[in-house]
């Protein structure tokens, strides 16, 4: 799977217009903000169909397939600390503008000013390959071949779809997801409830606030989108018909 850095560009700039960027993973935490447009994005957290406003909290050595809609989507990224235990996942802020002129002036307090006013927003999207691929971060989860007859699926068909929307079969993403969980790893990383305002997490559980952590001490590094740009899939509106 490829590796790429994350994210250095202290300006907007437009994600790719192609059909996919295939799963990949950064070794850097990072968030982007969405600033126009639309995509979607499957990997550790679930899956989630973001638009302007919305913002995407990826954990050190998170990954990742995206898709784009057929019109252009902007983003921020901004590096987030190592020493902060984010977890991938979905949250929403009221003032992009207020991000953007911050980051133009200094990354890292624009990092600790989007942590401030986020709040956790929609849940993951909850078809039946998104419904495995949690299940499948848990130990003792069922068979695949199993989950997928209480599902009323064949396995042949589940491991399409799964494929089709993560990027990857399912008995990798259970391996990648055993790998993340061993001890030293990172697994577990707390999510976004441990580091911004009350609100839902993937799967609408509600979330504790927690402390603001700071993001001065990590401020340069690469743009995952900008550097490697893969084929991207259609997406269809934020909200599953």
């Amino acid at each position: 799977m490829p590796t790429q850095p994350a994210p250095h560009a202290a300006y907007p700039y437009q994600l790719p217009m192609t059909r996919e960027i295939a799963h990949h993973r950064h070794d850097r935490p990072y968030a982007t903000l969405i600033l126009s447009g639309a995509y979607e994005e499957a990997g550790d957290s679930g899956r989630w169909r973001v638009e302007a406003g919305d913002v995407l909290i990826h954990g050190a050595f998170s990954a990742h397939r995206d898709g784009l809609a057929r019109r252009p989507s902007m983003v921020l990224d901004l590096p987030l600390p190592f020493s902060a235990e984010f977890g991938p996942c979905c949250g929403r802020v009221r003032d992009p503008d207020a991000i953007i002129a911050a980051a133009a002036n200094d990354r890292a307090e624009a990092a600790d000013l989007l942590i401030e006013m986020m709040t956790e927003d929609a849940a993951a999207q909850g078809d039946a390959p998104d419904l495995l691929a949690r299940a499948l971060t848990h130990d003792g989860a069922a068979g695949i071949a199993d989950w997928a007859s209480e599902a009323g699926l064949t396995r042949e068909t589940l491991t399409r779809q799964f494929s089709r929307l993560y990027g990857l079969p399912p008995a990798r993403y259970r391996a990648e997801a055993r790998a993340r969980a061993l001890p030293g790893r990172g697994a577990r990383p707390r999510g976004l409830a441990a580091n911004c305002r009350r609100g839902r997490q993937p799967g609408g559980h509600r979330g504790a606030s927690g402390v603001r952590r700071s993001a001065t001490h990590e401020s340069r590094c690469q743009s995952p989108h900008r550097i490697h740009a893969g084929a991207m899939a259609p997406l269809a509106q934020r909200r599953v018909t």
